[in-house]
Parts: structure tokens; sequence; C-alpha cells
């Protein structure tokens, strides 16, 4: 205890000596009202002697409109600027011998905003600041952002609706606070799922009566309104309906888009709060369920049942099924319990279903089944449509709760693989079996390529049981073999390979249609899992990123960035944003990567007195409580960074606990992670990771 009290004393004596480390910092997160200019400070910190200084930042261009930067004063010479795609970059060179020694600000960068909540990040692996004599500093990046301001008195809500599934829904877009009468002109863009909604059109009252709106892209209304006098346009008195046929089962939403505004009748912009708005459906009074099966074998047949249970009796119904016709086909339906009153009709992939009965009785239990033979040779969904309606005896809608169906294949042991191959100009592509009986006879094999991307040469490559493989018919081939004898067509070398030349530069897919077919020499049917494959070929990598709270529960990491990076190169190839589970997902080719992180925005980095102890605890031989070389890492924050703390790091970690500021020698970033290895082979990828915020070694962060 006495070393640990000196230590103490020493540490406190030492940190009043200890400067600050050079950092780069956009303004916190900040609130704006659509069409409102907002300028975001770029400040540096303890930058001396600098040379070149080159930023890259990224935004989203839909929710922000950049217009460039306001450079500051104490910055001589000029400061480069573009913007393109949602990145900004920015970079400023000095005029030797003067250099650059600034603590403050560096520029404002202007943006007009639309809408939404929009990150403002550095990126930085694409930053660079270096001394005048060539030396690269490190640099501590913090983010900024803007986000609606929700307290304006001018207010525009969509309000929130109940209905019946199949029944006319009007949506009112509520507007409040205009009282003064100033109102001049209104542009709304309105986003809602067409799955679930089918917009029939809108219909005014009042002042805004003269509103138009149209579909100006898949799932956007445009609505626009102008009155040069001005005029009140508050809620309810005056109101835009939005009207809709609602498909649906579940709730909707319905969201302002960027780029939503107000303008008074001289055309200024009216500071808006914007507020979304969800359609429900009505509690479900009964319930309409498709049956499922698993362990389908193809060619064989199967009856899907349509159940349902209701309460009070039933007067007539609309139901749609889809089905996939080359995953499927559809026999007719069967065991109709109520045949007279029933009709079914298929339209090649669609089978409707109407029943009428002016008595109401009871529809309850297996109404009908659905008789299906399974093609093969993937998972194949039976799914209740939009445009499923319901009427009790006296004509009223009755809500249902649906829940659809598939007919998934078995997993036997044996394959069928299309091989996926790296980008290359010319590409072969192999077809493999693996597991299928020794004794085959026959194989049918119909494949669909991406032909925007992939050109079939005709080159057949490999060919040594004579399979006849038929020309490009568009994007399809053919390929048949039937064996004069019982024979073993198994890998691991491949069956054929099939040449094609290669333009893209994205995944270029080649899939088994549903039409293969496998067959020993006795003619007997043989299943096997299908696997497809292609040039380019992207294959999920998810997770969830969480805090090494151990020994409490680890706490996902929610809006954190998790980065793919090749190995070698540690050039990032994918990124995704972690969601209140921690969980990530990123698609890749085949190859060798990593994982890597990044905080959020609202990140919140902690170290302790407590973690100061421990690690000088470790320094003089004790373990860490649950040790990992992750918390090891997180003490490490003074150079060298080798990953191996010493006293150093606990005077850097001390120091800023004591001050609440990071000392120059703190030189590691505000958080660390592990950088699990990842392997993508023809495969989906799961891993699981977990991040530190440096210095708190005993994983004690109250708010990651």
């Amino acid at each position: 205890m006495k070393k640990k009290i000196t230590l103490f004393i020493y540490m406190l004596f030492v940190s009043a000596s200890i400067t600050l480390a050079q950092t780069a910092s956009l303004a916190p997160a900040t609130t704006a009202s659509p069409g409102e200019n907002i300028s975001m400070s770029l400040s540096v910190g303890s930058f001396t002697n600098i040379g070149a200084i080159s930023f890259k930042i990224s935004y989203n261009s839909d929710m922000l409109t950049y217009t460039g930067i306001t450079q500051s004063g104490s910055v001589p010479g000029t400061i480069l600027q573009g913007a393109t795609g949602g990145l900004i970059s920015l970079s400023w060179t000095a005029n030797p011998p003067t250099f650059l020694t600034l603590t403050g600000e560096f520029c404002k960068l202007n943006f007009v905003y639309n809408g939404g909540t929009c990150g403002v990040n550095f990126i930085p692996s694409q930053c660079q600041v270096t001394t005048g004599t060539l030396t690269t500093v490190t640099v501590a990046y913090t983010n900024g952002g803007v986000s609606p301001f929700l307290n304006n008195t001018h207010k525009a809500t969509l309000m929130n609706m109940t209905a019946m599934t199949g029944s006319v829904v009007s949506v009112p877009i509520k507007y409040e606070g205009f009282s003064s009468g100033n109102a001049g002109a209104i542009t709304q863009h309105i986003s809602y799922d067409p799955s679930s909604l089918s917009y029939t059109g809108i219909s005014t009252l009042g002042t805004l009566s003269g509103a138009t709106a149209s579909i100006s892209s898949y799932g956007i209304i445009s609505v626009t309104w102008t009155n040069t006098s001005g005029a009140v346009i508050d809620y309810p008195a005056n109101v835009i309906n939005l009207n809709f046929v609602y498909t649906g089962s579940t709730a909707t939403n319905l969201d302002f888009y960027p780029g939503s505004l107000i303008a008074s009748n001289t055309l200024a912009n009216i500071p808006v709060t914007y507020f979304s708005g969800v359609i429900s459906p009505g509690t479900a009074q009964g319930t309409a369920i498709l049956g499922s099966f698993t362990g389908a074998v193809q060619g064989q047949f199967y009856n899907v049942p349509l159940d349902f249970n209701f309460p009070i009796g039933i007067s007539s119904f609309t139901v749609n099924i889809t089905y996939d016709p080359s995953l499927l086909g559809f026999v007719g339906a069967i065991d109709l319990a109520q045949a007279t009153s029933t009709l079914v009709s298929d339209t090649y992939g669609t089978i409707t279903i109407t029943y009428s009965n002016v008595g109401s009785p009871s529809i309850n239990g297996t109404f009908l089944k659905l008789r299906f033979q399974y093609i093969g040779v993937n998972p194949a969904a039976v799914r209740f449509a939009a445009g499923c309606s319901f009427t009790n005896s006296t004509l009223q809608n009755v809500q249902v709760a649906y829940t659809d169906a598939s007919i998934n294949p078995g997993t036997p042991s044996a394959s069928v693989t299309i091989g996926s191959m790296p980008a290359a100009s010319v590409v072969n592509v192999p077809i493999t079996f693996a597991g299928l009986p020794t004794n085959m006879g026959a194989v049918t094999i119909n494949l669909i390529f991406d032909d925007t991307q992939l050109t079939y040469t005709g080159n057949v490559i490999g060919n040594t049981f004579g399979a006849t493989v038929g020309p490009a018919f568009g994007n399809q081939i053919s390929i048949a073999w039937n064996g004069a004898s019982a024979t073993n067509i198994n890998g691991p070398l491949p069956f054929l390979q099939l040449q094609f030349n290669y333009s893209g530069s994205t995944p270029a897919e080649i899939n088994f249609l549903a039409t293969c077919e496998l067959r020993d020499f006795g003619l007997n049917l043989v299943t096997a899992t299908w696997n497809n494959g292609g040039v380019n070929m992207l294959y999920k990598i998810s997770g969830t990123l969480k805090y090494n709270s151990d020994p409490n529960t680890r706490i996902p990491l929610n809006g954190f960035t998790v980065y793919l990076k090749t190995v070698p190169g540690n050039i990032v190839v994918g990124s995704a944003v972690t969601n209140a589970t921690g969980y990530y997902e990123i698609m890749a080719v085949n190859g060798t990567y990593k994982l890597d992180a990044a905080p959020s925005l609202t990140a919140f980095a902690y170290a302790d007195l407590q973690d100061v102890v421990a690690l000088f605890n470790w320094t003089m031989g004790t373990p860490l409580p649950y040790e990992i070389p992750l918390r090891v890492a997180a003490g490490d924050v003074a150079a060298p960074l080798d990953g191996y703390p010493d006293l150093q790091d606990v005077l850097a970690i001390f120091a800023w606990t004591n001050s609440g500021v990071k000392p120059v020698e703190y030189i590691a970033p505000a958080w660390i992670f592990q950088t699990p290895a990842v392997i993508v082979n023809n495969a989906p990828q799961t891993i699981d990771f977990l991040g530190l915020s440096t210095g708190n070694v005993l994983g004690t962060n109250p708010t990651p």
C-alpha cells in the first residue's frame, strides 16, 4: 500500500508538466431545421511547425448539401477544398520557411441542412498531418454531426393511424404554429413502403386545397403547394390527407424525406420540426396460417395447409398467395372444406382464393391444402401477398394475422458446387461434385449467369466425363451427361470448367436453376445440396461488437463502425455500423481479412484511478482481473505502443484521470479493438469481437 501511495503522489507531481496531444475535432453534434445554413467548426489543438495537412471527411449528401469552407484568419495561404459523393477533401501546404502553429479554428465547413440525422466524420486512415521536416504527426480525431431540432414552433406531423388490411386509410399531415398566416410554399417528400401501402392520391381541406402530389420516385410522394399572399395552414381546419390502401399486416412507417421545406410568402425558409408517423394494423381478430415443410426431396409432392382461426363467422374473403414457379409446381387445391363456396385460381406464381357465403359460417380449421411439386433446388417460400381481406356477417373488414410458409430442402451429404472465383479477365469456373453415390448415371444442370458482366466463351475445360454442354442461350447454359455405366463423378477434380470473360467490377453470380437433376445408374433420383457461385462473389461476414466488461454482461457497442481490412495491405474493403445489439454485417469476396472498428460519435472514453492502480500492479507482476490481450493492450497508451504497458503508460493514464485532458504522451487512440482474422472461402462467416476504451483496463466504462 505504501508503494501505491508513493506512486500516486509522484504522478500528481509530474502531471502538471505534461503537455497536450495534437487533436483535430469537428464541432460537437448540433441540431438544425431543414433549409437552414449551418457552419461546423473544424478546430485543431497543439499543432506546432506543421508543413502539410490533408483531411478527408465523410457526410450524407442526401441530408447535407456541402457549400464550401470559411478559412480561419489564423491559417496563412489557402486551404484547397472540394467534395464529391459525400466526401470532403481539404488540403493545406505551408510556404517554407513559415510553418503553421495553431490551437484553434482551422476552418468552418458550410452546409445546407436537408433533414435527417447525419454524422460528419473524419476518415483517419485517409488523413495526414506532417511537420515542416516531413515527420508524420499522430492526431486524435473527434467527429461531428447534425440532427433535427425538435422544438420549433412550426411543426409538421404525419399522424399515426390504424387500418384494417385491405381498407382505405387517410393519413393527415398536421401543421401547427402557422397561425400568423405567412405560409407561402410547401415542398414535402414523404417516404412509404409500397409493399404495405398502395398510394391512391391526396385529399385537401381549407387553405391547403390547392396542393398537388405525385410519386416522384419509388416509395416517395412529393407534395407541393403555394400561396403568394400567405395563409394560415394549421390543423384541423386545413389539412392534406395522404390516401392509401393498406395491404400489409404489420406496422409500416411514413417518414419525411430530406428536402422537405416550408417557406413564407416572401420565400424565406421557415424552421420546421418534422415528425414521422406509422400505420398500424387493427387488433387481429383471427389468424391465417400456411404450413411449412423441412427436408423436402426434389420431385416429391407436398400439401401446404391453409388454416384459419376466427371467433366469428366469415361471410367472404380474398386471399392472395405467391410462390416461385421455378421452385414449385402448383398442382391444385385439395381437401376443400367448403368447395361450393370457394374458387381457386392460379396465374403463374400467384394463387387467388375467393370465398363467399352469406350465412357466415365458421371457417376454422384447415380450410384447404395447396398441392405443390417441389422442383428444387433452393428453399421455396409460399407467402400471403397484398390484397388479402376478410369480412364478417355485417360486411365489416376483419383484421387478420398472417403466417407465411416455406418448403425447405433437406441437407443431404452430397453437394454440387459452382466455384466462386476471383476477378480476372478470363475466368474458368469449376463445377464439382462431392458425396454422390459412386454409381451415377445421369446429370442435368441448367445454369443462369450475369450476362452484364460475364460472357461465356464456349470453351469447356477438363470435360473428363464427356458431358454435353450447349451454347449459351441468352444468359443460360445447359449441361447434360448420361453415363454408359455406373460412374463415380465425385471430386476433388472438377466435373468440368466453364470459361467466361469477366468485364465487371462487382459480383457476377452463376446460379443453378430449379430444373437441375441427378440420377444414379438405376435412374433413382439423387438429392444434393446445390451451392451457387460466380466471379468476384460476396459472402456475408456478421457478428456482434461488444464492450469487454467481463465479469459483467458485455455491453453492445451501438453506432460503432466495423471495418473489414485486407491481409496483407490493411486496405478497407467494407464497413458497417452496428445496431443496438452490436450487430454488424459486411459482404466480401473470398479472401483473407481482419476486422477492426471505430467508435461512434457519442462513444465515451473512460478510465479512473482503479484502472491506474490495476495497471501499476500489472507492471509489478500481478495479472489484471479477467485478463485477455485486449485489456493489456488497452493499458499501452504511451510510446512505443508495443503492447506491453510500463510506468510511462501508468503515468499517462493517471495524468488523464487527474486533469481530464490527455497528455501529449498519451498517443494511443481513444478506443482499441480486437482484430480477429477472417477467412472467406465460399461461405458466410460469423465473428464476434470486443472493444475497450484505452486506459480502462478493468472494462468498467459505464456508458460505452
